[in-house]
């Protein structure tokens, strides 16, 4: 059997009431060559449940909570596709969203990686609640909208093992080892921000500080 195309990497933390919806939006791409693969993280829920339903469509990797950035590691050391995805357990892809995003890496072969817009949209708790607001619709560096081919990736390395901001810190990795990256200009992720996340949000900032700090140290060690 040829290996997938796309791998998908879903890393879920107590995930159980939103990891259903995200699982059907990335079945419901309707593309044939695809591995899913949801990284329990520790959860004390039923998250792992939830992923069970949909075996065999969905591979379910399990370890001790380790955050995010290391559920996705496993996800990606696990992964046989020959491009990566990424979708947080809370989040959605939008209908095509795969589709244009392989046409333009297809269309553009120097591209290392693509990515899409972000639609945030606020579940169960009011928008003026959140110290931290958001574009309805923005351009999205973010793992959830990004293609990438695998040794692209690899090229870059994995994903640092912090609370927050290790996709920033990746994204600076991978444009300091000269990958290309284009925006396809479609939503392609529903990026979900509810009560669980809220915390997170209004004070853990000072990770996302700390990640930049962790950049600027790195380039100066490296003279750039």
């Amino acid at each position: 059997m040829a290996p997938p195309s796309v791998s998908v990497v879903i890393p879920a933390y107590n995930a159980e009431r939103f990891l259903a919806e995200a699982i059907d939006s990335v079945l419901g791409q309707g593309y044939g060559s695809l591995e899913v693969i949801v990284v329990d993280d520790g959860s004390t829920d039923d998250t792992a449940d939830v992923a069970r339903h949909y075996d065999p469509q969905v591979r379910l990797l399990q370890q001790v909570n380790g955050g995010i950035g290391s559920a996705r590691n496993s996800g990606v050391e696990a992964a046989s596709g020959e491009h990566l995805a990424f979708l947080d357990a809370d989040d959605l892809w939008t209908d095509g969203a795969l589709e244009a995003r392989l046409a333009l890496l297809d269309t553009e072969p120097g591209l290392d990686g693509v990515f899409g817009l972000v639609e945030t949209f606020y579940d169960n708790v009011p928008a003026e609640a959140y110290e931290v607001k958001a574009e309805a619709i923005a351009a999205g560096q973010v793992a959830g909208t990004l293609l990438i081919r695998r040794e692209a990736f690899m090229k870059t390395g994995m994903f640092t093992n912090v609370r927050l901001g290790e996709f920033i810190e990746w994204y600076a990795r991978a444009i300091d080892a000269g990958l290309r990256f284009e925006t396809a200009p479609l939503v392609t992720l529903r990026r979900r921000v509810h009560g669980a996340n809220t915390t997170v949000m209004a004070s853990d900032r000072t990770a996302y500080l700390r990640a930049m700090q962790s950049i600027i140290a790195r380039r100066r060690a490296e003279g750039r």
